[in-house]
């Protein structure tokens, strides 16, 4: 991706239809997909101008996630999310990163980020299925 689009993101999930994927080094996008990508604001807005989706700087973005969950009245939705994704995964790969695998630190930080890739995924399985709304007028 950074040398195709001379831009520093990583595409953490890939939507296809009703399907939702986390994509490794071999995952190949079809037209179509749908992509939940993660960066610096001006790598995001530096790969959505190379790939012709942005003719001009992106002024607001949505972030999704714990707070629409949480204004839903599923406070503990988001901290079972939120615990899921730092302790079952962000800080044991940080963990292996760093000392097993010895990474350098760049690396080891690029671990602990792809937890929020995780989060996201629940976040919009958790999402589309609606149960998380509650009535609040009875």
């Amino acid at each position: 991706m950074r040398e195709k689009y001379k831009a520093f993101v990583l595409i953490c999930v890939v939507q296809r239809g009703e399907q939702v994927y986390i994509p490794d080094g071999n995952f190949e996008l079809h037209s179509g997909d749908r992509i939940g990508i993660v960066g610096a604001p001006a790598e995001i807005t530096k790969f959505l101008k190379n790939i012709s989706m942005l003719k001009k700087q992106a002024k607001d973005v949505m972030i999704l996630g714990g707070s629409i969950l949480r204004s839903g009245g599923r406070t503990a939705y988001v901290m079972g999310i939120d615990m899921l994704g730092t302790w079952a995964f962000g800080v044991p790969l940080g963990l292996l990163g760093a000392f097993v695998w010895r990474l350098p630190i760049a690396y080891v930080y690029l671990l602990l980020s792809l937890e929020e890739c995780v989060r996201f995924a629940i976040s919009m399985a958790v999402f589309r299925r609606k149960r998380w709304m509650r009535r609040l007028d009875g």
